[in-house]
């Protein structure tokens, strides 16, 4: 029966979460290519999902528009295969939003060697 899947969103990232310190992309470094060991999705709360990357001691929040991002991924069993073999990393950059005139940040996935 596969109705175990639907358990803590269906992937277990073999990864210790408990106690890890929730982080902005903003406490991270500009350009830094961090391991991704695991992402998930929390619920709306009352301001809308949110997308989380685990990285080595942190979770991550990254801007909810990669909740739909972090869904196809999760999605995708080869995507899930190399996060867990340790082929995943991300970055950050800044830009200045055009249309806010403030400072954002663009997300990339990045393959490890």
């Amino acid at each position: 029966m596969a109705i175990t899947r639907h358990n803590f969103n269906g992937i277990n990232w073999g990864i210790e979460t408990e106690g890890l310190p929730y982080k902005k992309l903003s406490d991270l470094e500009v350009g830094k290519v961090y391991p991704l060991f695991g992402c998930f999705v929390t619920p709306d709360h009352g301001y809308g999902e949110g997308a989380v990357l685990i990285t080595e001691g942190a979770l991550v929040n990254i801007p909810g528009r990669y909740v739909e991002t972090v869904l196809a991924i999760r999605s995708s069993k080869e995507d899930v295969q190399d996060i867990k073999d340790g082929k995943c990393g991300f970055h950050y950059e800044k830009f200045m939003h055009p249309k806010y005139k403030r400072e954002s940040y663009s997300l990339a996935f990045d393959e490890l060697k």
